[in-house]
């Protein structure tokens, strides 16, 4: 057995070696940051009645100060191509770093206090609103947002769906510091528990906003009087294993749609892992608050795991929270538990998962739930997938809920006839090699124990004597 060991270790060094230079030679997705003045949160209605309950967030994440004189924030409809000024600063006005700056219409009385400064202007779906640097329609843009169907010139790159009433758009954090890489679709998500902040202009704070804000004390906010610490959504990615937490949010997959102990809440996205069979009876779009411990692996990312049925309240009844349309050549680990659409053309295939393939990149969709009729797809063929983003086994993958989230685009030919069928229903071909080894090394194990038994001589010892006897006579 030494022999066999000494033998193979040059082989483990040079598998090592490969591992060592993929892990860490390979070049790294590289997340943007911003180096000047952000777009951070908007909200754009409170509900029926309250549609001009809007605010907008600004934030300095650079080491400067900077004076807005001259600056101005600014709107446009969807297919509007002409700037409405929303506030405009003709004094010098400081943003110092690290702090927030906070617009809010008149009509919002809950938070005209607490803003930096307000005005009558309103925003609404399918706008666009950009900082400029100078006068209306010419400045430069410092920074844009647009959200819903626009053709008005002020988005970057894809665009992120309209948010419902007492939702926000919010910027995503990546390991504290707030990503900025000119797609807002990638940037944003869609905050379901809004928290807008300010600071008086020439005072400092920390840049978490849950903590060392000055935050606000509007009626849709969370108040936890639980004993476990509540916290956001966006939060709960950056807490350590084994921490008890109270979170709520909307419903984006039931229990029973990807696997019957498997839920996903909106917003920043969380993955609940039930370990109860008893579970209640929740849909998709119900207000939900959950007690749970928190899990964070490197393999398989973010989860909250939840032990009792006691452990979730069923809170409201709201809309059923709509997907982020998504390229997936952007996509990263910020956007696990995020229900996204991707778009792509299947390129590889198994017995409950296929790859699908955009511009060069790739997304693995894992079919969890096997009692679902899955529709038969081809290779080639193009299709939007809707679904839940997950982290698995280390990478990145796509969990649709039901066989509604899969829409076929562009069908390959003839399914009746076509050579290339997925048929989900049917079992993927078995690989026979892997276990033809396992058999062989069984009987060349089960051989060696038998001959040592017996305490016959070793073969090699055979073998010398045979030539020996043999072969120099």
């Amino acid at each position: 057995m030494a022999s066999i060991l000494t033998a193979t270790r040059p082989t483990f060094i040079i598998l090592s070696l490969i591992f060592t230079f993929f892990t860490t030679a390979w070049p790294q997705k590289v997340i943007a940051s911003a180096n000047n003045l952000l777009i951070t949160e908007v909200q754009i209605s409170g509900g029926p009645g309250k549609t001009t309950f809007d605010f907008i967030e600004l934030y300095n994440p650079t080491s400067k100060s900077i004076d807005i004189k001259g600056w101005r924030l600014v709107k446009r409809t969807a297919n509007g191509a002409t700037d409405q000024t929303i506030k405009s600063w003709g004094s010098s006005t400081i943003i110092n770093p690290d702090c927030y700056y906070l617009w809010v219409n008149n009509d919002y009385t809950e938070l005209t206090s607490f803003a930096n400064n307000t005005t009558s202007i309103s925003i609404a779906d399918n706008n666009g609103i950009a900082l400029r640097q100078g006068p209306a329609d010419s400045g430069l843009i410092i920074d844009s947002l647009a959200w819903g169907k626009t053709n008005n010139g002020l988005g970057e790159g894809l665009l992120p769906n309209n948010p419902p009433a007492l939702n926000s758009l919010e910027r995503i954090k990546v390991n504290g510091q707030y990503q900025d890489t000119d797609n807002n679709a990638a940037d944003f998500f869609l905050q379901t528990s809004p928290n807008p902040q300010s600071n008086q202009t020439g005072q400092t704070t920390s840049n978490t906003k849950s903590t060392n804000s000055t935050r606000s004390k509007t009626s849709n906010k969370i108040i936890s009087a639980t004993a476990n610490k509540f916290v956001s959504l966006t939060e709960v990615k950056t807490l350590k294993s084994g921490e008890k937490i109270t979170v709520e949010g909307v419903v984006t997959a039931a229990p029973d749609e990807i696997s019957s102990n498997i839920m996903f809440l909106a917003g920043s996205g969380l993955q609940l892992n039930l370990t109860t069979t008893a579970l209640l009876d929740i849909k998709r779009g119900q207000k939900i608050k959950v007690n749970g411990s928190v899990s964070q692996t490197k393999t398989y990312g973010t989860r909250l795991i939840v032990k009792s049925t006691e452990d979730i309240k069923i809170l409201s009844e709201e809309d059923e929270p709509i997907p982020h349309k998504i390229d997936i050549n952007y996509l990263t680990v910020e956007h696990e538990g995020w229900l996204v659409t991707a778009t792509g053309q299947i390129i590889q295939r198994g017995s409950n998962w296929f790859v699908l393939e955009n511009n060069d990149a790739s997304l693995r969709i894992n079919l969890k739930n096997k009692t679902h009729k899955w529709p038969k797809l081809a290779t080639n063929e193009r299709v939007n997938i809707t679904g839940l983003v997950t982290l698995s086994q280390g990478e990145l993958k796509l969990w649709p809920r039901l066989p509604d989230d899969i829409e076929i685009i562009k069908p390959q030919g003839n399914l009746a006839t076509s050579n290339n069928i997925i048929d989900f229903s049917r079992p993927e071909p078995i690989d026979w090699r892997g276990y033809i080894i396992l058999f062989l090394l069984a009987i060349l194990l089960s051989g060696g124990w038998w001959w040592q038994k017996r305490k016959l001589p070793m073969p090699w010892q055979l073998l010398k004597d045979f030539i020996i006897k043999y072969i120099r006579r």
